[in-house]
């Protein structure tokens, strides 16, 4: 976790960026396709998952160059996508 005495700690004990990166993508505007791939997990800063928000939305996502494995395909929407099995997966 981030923290330092000259940025100092939230309320609630969280970095202040924590706090900003919370705040950030709790106002962000999320399409229904983003809302369904994108969840916080459990364990995970607020300011890692908006880092990896930001690189699915950044004009050159990362994406899948190979596929390896029977019944993994690209998605319709990008190489950044693919799916297994019927299941809709999110590579970052």
């Amino acid at each position: 976790q981030l923290s330092s005495r000259a940025f100092g700690l939230a309320a609630d004990g969280a970095t202040v960026v924590e706090e900003a990166a919370r705040q950030l993508h709790q106002s962000m505007p999320m399409s229904e396709y983003e809302r369904r791939v994108f969840t916080k997990h459990e364990g995970e800063s607020y300011v890692e998952f908006y880092h990896h928000f930001l690189q699915f939305r950044s004009p050159s996502p990362l994406a899948f160059r190979r596929l390896i494995g029977s019944g993994i395909e690209y998605s319709t929407e990008s190489r950044s996508c693919v799916h297994v099995g019927g299941e809709h997966e999110v590579g970052y």
